[in-house]
């Protein structure tokens, strides 16, 4: 009896539909899926210590193969299966064929051919010939199942990044709905991955939902990298924290969802080297060269669409400690030197308030303006003025 089940992705507010399709003995998934349980699956082999391991997935079940037999095959599927989304995972006869636990080692054929020595008198030559003997081998497989999981969802934040991925699976669409809410709640329309699969099954989670989707409320703008799960038994969070205050805050909201101690893993930001102190100034300033924070015109006041270009300079902002972030406000030459100068500091100051409220401490931040005296372009084309009408970055070690 197959099953539909329905995957949905939002990306910067619009959604795309995927489909899975489930069927006995069988998965479809996008072919992504396949990758990520692969490299995975190989990363934890390695990290365990065993080499020339392959994986092969067909969907969320895998063939693991073996440069060479392996002493301990049952403790290499169990790894496998350990990993978030395997179903089963089976072992080829490479890997156990040595070890006892598969049968014969392997095919065995033997051909001895004796010819005796030709005399003078019997020219006729005698041949003997062995008969050929050929054993079979016998292959052992162990597929341990896998029941199918109900809730069992994550949240990422990478560094710098000002989207959250949702991934994992739901048992019904008000809990993936739920999530998707929080996510956007916290991070803003547009900055949520929905990668949740609803598996439409009985509501048996939703307490954990519920926790897990205040546990992802409270990772922005307080987390600079961080994950957010419930993994079918627990909830567990994650996570580098931007400041005191905010691993108070994260702390908090764990504690109250039901976090144990132990599942609760906050470290703080590490402090920019110089090499990293320019490296961030580099990206602020390709961030806001690709997309230029929008003012109103002749005005200090942020316009409606300036909210993703400043997440995204915030998440960049909020990666280290140890910096100064000067944010330098430019104009162009029309009007008097003066409402230049005073246009360029409020900008500035605009964009400063912006980025604490985005969870950018307020004492890595200063706000400065140069009015038009230091012009990128030449002031005599409406594109040159646009060009000079700027606001850009300067990053230092405290």
């Amino acid at each position: 009896m197959e099953q539909r089940r329905r995957r949905r992705k939002v990306i910067a507010g619009g959604s795309v539909a995927f489909v899975a399709l489930y069927a006995v003995g069988g998965v479809v998934m996008v072919p992504w899926v396949q990758n990520d349980l692969t490299d995975r699956v190989e990363a934890a082999a390695t990290e365990a210590g065993y080499t020339g391991i392959t994986a092969d997935f067909s969907g969320q079940d895998g063939t693991l193969s073996c440069a060479k037999p392996i002493d301990a095959p049952d403790d290499l599927i169990r790894l496998a299966e350990d990993k978030w989304g395997v179903r089963t995972a089976e072992l080829d006869a490479a890997c156990t064929a040595a070890t006892g636990e598969s049968g014969d080692a392997g095919a065995t054929t033997v051909a001895a051919t004796t010819t005796a020595p030709a005399t003078t008198t019997a020219p006729a030559t005698t041949s003997t010939v062995a008969a050929t003997t050929t054993v079979a081998a016998t292959t052992t497989t162990t597929t341990i199942a896998v029941a199918e999981a109900g809730l069992n969802a994550s949240a990422v934040v990478s560094p710098g990044s000002s989207t959250v991925t949702l991934t994992g699976t739901v048992e019904t669409e008000e809990q993936r709905a739920a999530l998707v809410a929080a996510a956007t709640a916290a991070f803003g329309e547009g900055n949520v991955v929905d990668q949740l699969e609803v598996l439409g099954t009985d509501a048996l989670s939703d307490d954990a939902a519920e926790g897990l989707a205040a546990l992802i409320g409270s990772m922005n703008p307080n987390l600079v990298e961080g994950t957010a799960s419930y993994d079918g038994t627990k909830l567990a969070l994650t996570g580098v924290y931007v400041s005191a205050d905010a691993q108070n805050t994260v702390t908090a909201a764990a504690t109250a969802a039901g976090v144990a101690s132990g599942d609760l893993a906050l470290t703080p930001r590490a402090a920019a080297s110089v090499d990293q102190a320019a490296q961030l100034e580099a990206a602020l300033n390709a961030a806001v060269g690709t997309t230029p924070i929008p003012f109103a015109t002749g005005s200090a006041d942020l316009s409606d669409d300036a909210g993703p270009i400043l997440d995204q300079v915030a998440a960049l902002a909020r990666e280290y400690a140890g910096v100064s972030i000067a944010v330098n406000g430019h104009t162009d030459a029309d009007g008097s030197d003066s409402a230049n100068l005073a246009l360029s500091q409020s900008r500035a100051a605009s964009v400063r308030d912006a980025l604490i409220e985005r969870g950018v401490p307020a004492d890595q931040l200063v706000a400065q303006g140069f009015g038009e005296t230091d012009p990128v372009a030449p002031n005599d084309t409406p594109a040159n003025k646009a060009l000079n009408r700027r606001v850009v970055f300067a990053v230092v070690t405290q």
